[in-house]
């Protein structure tokens, strides 16, 4: 046996050669092919071929030596003078590329390498995509993170090129989405997402990204629910760091607000080559996802997942993003955008300019998001807006913990953390001294990264709709970690799922009973943090914050389960 014969790479090579001979010869004759080797229908197929090449019409232009073969070896496809022979030596040459090419090997972000060889078109690509595709079925770790881009936080679209069917402001919706059967518009069929008209012109469709939060990118949810024959069959995903984009879009036209927001319309060919340009010239941009497949809209292809991962591929961290380009290649439609990932907001600044009086309050937001009894110097140190994260928990059945750290009150009972009932309760229940339930079986708690190490000077927990479903009695602990704060978030997850009975906590909020749809405030004694109103009313059992000093991470432990809608906790970073 030869040493072409025994290669595995030529075998598998002649291998499609013979298949390709097969169905050639199978579709000029209507008959099943008879068996042969692959070596003879190679030879066969090549002289069919020739054969088929010399009875073309004489009048078509033979084939140049540019028109042959394109730079990566596979064939460029005349109009006329197409040669099997041609196609079967082509084809033979790109499966040896694809088995032999060491980029196919080492791309793991994107499944264009393979095509890209043996088509002609820009699937995959030289530029490598940052962001790895999670298609084995799980639930990936950073959707325990927080959502930048969602309009709750303050995400918007800035600019689209087309929303003829569907406006793509629909991406930036905190609701799942929405089908209406039998429901259509003067422009097509209701769709709740971002859809673009069939393209029929060069190009390709995209719309740019406000994050309400910026951030660094760990991971992305395209989902394409009920985009199930229209959906962008590729998607690109580039992160831009420039806090004024949205002042220089607007400085390309006069009237910005018609390219995005308004189903049917379609931005000037002049303004998307304005807005291009624009993005082009910004020096701080990162690919995050080149081009890369999209699953349907059925239920077990919907969610697209994309983990941006700190591995040794990449030798820095992904950079802080503002907006976002997505691009759809080349058109079609995607229902929700989900970007998760780490706030990264300078608190400790912040906290020296209020003290310093450079700023007198807080945002409009956050002003209204406090309390009464909350002085306007103390900054939320778990908020999710200034970069606190749900870490890990015990229990979500019904809302996720990460919810309690949302700014604004939540609408309603779904847009807080619940927890299901306990399966093991005690028959008839019975009242401890201390005025708490003594015979309760279990608990449910949650971990939270502050967004900064500080001390803290007032709680509010918050039950508001958990009316007939709220803790009994609710405990509040702190450890000192700043060594972890320097490790990535989803490392810190990690270890302390693995080392939470090992973690020595220190009581900051002792067991206090908590009563239904309400806003408490517990504040330290003396601390001065909250209103007397506040404090008089803080606990039906008079208890008050404990000094626990620095903390890093805290516990919220609920007896014995239930729901909170939020959690504050107002303090002073400290460095």
């Amino acid at each position: 046996m030869s040493a072409e014969a025994a290669d595995p790479q030529t075998q598998a090579a002649r291998h499609l050669s013979a298949t390709a001979g097969e169905d050639l010869e199978d579709v000029k004759n209507q008959k099943p092919p008879a068996k042969r080797s692959a070596k003879d229908l190679t030879l066969e197929a090549a002289n069919e071929g020739d054969e088929v090449a010399a009875n073309e019409q004489e009048d078509d232009p033979p084939l140049s030596k540019k028109q042959k073969t394109s730079p990566s070896g596979a064939s460029r496809f005349p109009a006329s003078g197409l040669s099997v022979s041609r196609l079967v030596t082509d084809t033979v040459d790109a499966v040896k590329n694809v088995l032999t090419s060491s980029p196919i090997k080492d791309r793991s972000g994107s499944r264009g390498g393979l095509l890209s060889h043996i088509f002609p078109m820009p699937f995959g690509g030289a530029q490598r995509s940052r962001a790895t595709p999670v298609r084995d079925g799980t639930e990936p770790a950073f959707l325990s993170l927080t959502e930048l881009s969602s309009c709750t936080v303050g995400g918007k679209v800035l600019f689209a090129t087309d929303e003829w069917f569907a406006a793509a402001d629909n991406l930036l919706k905190e609701d799942a989405p929405e089908w209406r059967e039998g429901e259509f518009t003067e422009f097509g069929k209701w769709m709740d997402g971002w859809e673009s008209r069939r393209r029929r012109t060069p190009g390709h469709d995209f719309a740019i990204i406000q994050l309400g939060l910026p951030g660094v990118v760990r991971g992305m949810d395209i989902d394409t629910c009920y985009f199930t024959g229209n959906n962008a069959p590729q998607v690109g995903v580039e992160a831009i760091n420039c806090p004024d984009l949205e002042k220089r879009i607007k400085a390309l036209t006069s009237n910005p607000t018609r390219h995005t927001g308004t189903m049917g319309t379609r931005a000037e060919e002049q303004v998307i080559q304005d807005v291009t340009d624009l993005i082009s010239q910004l020096t701080e941009r990162d690919t995050l996802i080149h081009m890369d497949p999209l699953g349907p809209g059925y239920p077990d292809t919907r969610h697209n997942y994309f983990e941006v991962p700190l591995d040794s591929t990449h030798q820095q961290q992904p950079p802080v993003a503002t907006h976002l380009k997505v691009n759809m290649y080349p058109d079609g439609g995607i229902a929700r955008l989900r970007v998760y990932g780490e706030v990264k907001r300078d608190i400790l600044d912040m906290y020296e300019k209020l003290q310093s009086g450079i700023v007198t309050r807080r945002s409009a937001r956050e002003a209204q998001e406090s309390g009464a009894g909350v002085r306007p110097d103390l900054v939320d140190l778990v908020s999710s807006i200034n970069g606190g994260v749900a870490l890990c928990w015990s229990d979500q059945h019904y809302g996720v913990p990460k919810n309690c750290l949302l700014p604004n009150r939540a609408p309603n009972m779904g847009n807080g953390w619940e927890t299901a009932r306990k399966k093991f309760r005690s028959p008839i229940l019975t009242v401890g001294p201390d005025g708490t339930i003594s015979n309760l079986v279990g608990n449910d708690w949650a971990i939270f990264k502050l967004a900064h190490r500080g001390c803290i000077e007032l709680i509010e927990i918050d039950t508001n709709h958990f009316k007939g479903n709220f803790p009994e009695s609710a405990l509040i602990e702190g450890c000192d970690r700043p060594d972890l704060l320097d490790r990535d978030v989803l490392n810190q997850k990690e270890l302390f799922e693995r080392n939470t009975r090992s973690i020595q906590w220190k009581t900051l909020l002792p067991r206090t009973k908590l009563r239904a749809h309400e806003r408490r405030y517990l504040a330290l004694k003396d601390g001065g943090a909250a209103s007397a109103e506040a404090a008089s009313s803080s606990s039906s059992t008079d208890a008050v914050l404990e000094e626990c000093g620095e903390v890093t991470h805290v516990r919220l432990t609920i007896y014995p389960d239930g729901g909170v809608s939020r959690l504050r906790l107002y303090g002073r970073p400290v460095a």
